[in-house]
């Protein structure tokens, strides 16, 4: 109740949908309490983030808190960060609060897990307005130790707690991650999942949900999957009898392995920003020309931005609407799709 208008995803979200615009937020994490403080303030400030990220580490990921700790102790020994992301359960609720003071923009939580109450609790009372992850994706994608039913268990937990922060008058942005293999996904499988992640949201009582869609890397068919899923999804919760639900969709930055050359990377960068425009993404998920070496420094990660944001801005009211191509590759995902999640 306390943040500020400008600072809750939710209604940033509303506003560049109905606004046609895409928002860039980036991904981030370091170990460290002083270092990710650092980085969402670069990020907001040299990178002229939309929205401000926290990914957590991979030992926060798997409730692994002890061995979180032991990377603090040796981050903040060494100076530099051993973890792959911020351990925000070993922190705790006042170290969050501290994290979002910093900035003025709103954040996202990015968690990459499929036990996400901790983190999910913390992070909304520390005042992050975003959470990314969902039931199905994010147990397939991250762990093979859970079974699929249980990663949903988890997720209905979280969506129920988002739904019931909205009971008492705070919109949180609930987010499904795409699905992520490290691989070029066909755009119907990565619908189907959002769309059926979508629907077990709205079951408990989610009504705003955004979807994302990892890049082809082709114009015509990105574009065409970003309007087919906002359309599908749509159509399935109507379905169920949920005409209240708020879908915008994400765009992300190519999710396959990355070139060295940097001059390479940075062409993938700008193209994905042309992608999610062309293709009326309400925000787009970006990388920087460090993602083939491992975590980007908050400078790279800056610039990932910079670049994205001018191919927004040169690519800005372009649409494909009418064209031949994109109008058959978007029936064409619909059809797919159909057929999958009809069977489910």
């Amino acid at each position: 109740h306390a943040q500020p208008p400008h600072k809750q995803l939710a209604a940033a979200m509303r506003r560049a949908h109905a606004e046609r615009r895409c928002l860039t937020p980036p991904r981030g994490g370091f170990g460290t309490l002083a270092m990710q403080k650092a980085l969402m303030i670069a990020l907001g400030r040299d990178g002229l983030a939309d929205i401000v990220p926290t990914t957590t580490d991979s030992y926060t990921r798997n409730e692994q808190f002890a061995a979180a700790q032991k990377g603090i102790d040796e981050s903040e020994r060494l100076g530099r960060s051993l973890l792959n992301g911020f351990p925000i359960v070993n922190y705790g609720i006042a170290a969050g609060r501290e994290l979002i003071g910093a900035i003025d923009k709103p954040a996202i939580m990015l968690t990459g897990t499929s036990m996400p109450k901790l983190t999910a609790e913390i992070g909304f009372a520390s005042g992050y307005t975003g959470y990314l992850g969902s039931g199905i994706a994010y147990t397939t994608s991250y762990i093979k130790e859970l079974s699929i039913a249980d990663g949903i268990r988890n997720y209905q937990y979280l969506d129920r707690l988002a739904a019931l922060y909205a009971e008492h008058g705070v919109e949180l942005h609930r987010r499904q991650p795409g699905f992520l293999t490290g691989t070029n996904i066909p755009p119907c499988i990565a619908i189907a999942i959002a769309v059926l992640d979508c629907l077990l949201a709205a079951a408990q009582g989610v009504r705003h949900y955004g979807l994302e869609l990892a890049q082809t890397l082709h114009l015509v068919q990105d574009a065409a999957a970003i309007a087919a899923c906002a359309t599908l999804a749509q159509e399935y919760l109507a379905r169920k009898g949920y005409t209240d639900v708020f879908t915008p969709v994400t765009s992300l930055h190519w999710m396959g392995a990355w070139p060295r050359d940097d001059a390479q990377a940075a062409t993938l960068v700008s193209y994905g920003g042309t992608l999610a425009a062309i293709g009326g993404a309400t925000s787009v998920t970006t990388k920087s020309t460090h993602e083939a070496y491992g975590i980007p420094t908050p400078e790279a990660n800056a610039e990932g931005l910079r670049m994205t944001r001018m191919a927004i801005y040169l690519a800005r009211g372009i649409r494909l609407d009418g064209l031949a191509d994109y109008e058959a590759e978007k029936a064409l995902i619909g059809r797919e799709v159909r057929a999958i999640v009809d069977k489910v």
